[in-house]
């Protein structure tokens, strides 16, 4: 959701419980790192201009989930 008042972008990912792995929400800890790339170039060869993470393990190849951050969900 852009803001072009305060000039800030929010990112509220909704990601299906299925699409990681689990068939309901997790009660216990399981590893997670988040990733938004900035790929603008128009060529295949350096597509990716940037990315913010949060957590390790998928910015760089090859993906290393033992590198992901511990995470248990609260309510």
């Amino acid at each position: 959701m852009r803001d072009g008042t305060a000039g800030t972008t929010t990112y509220r990912p909704a990601v299906p419980w299925t699409s990681l792995g689990f068939d309901r929400a997790p009660t216990g800890t399981f590893g997670l790192s988040f990733l938004v790339d900035d790929a603008d170039a128009s060529t295949a060869t350096d597509a990716r201009d940037g990315y913010l993470q949060w957590g390790a393990g998928v910015g760089a190849a090859p993906k290393n989930p033992a590198r992901f951050r511990s995470v248990r969900l609260a309510r």
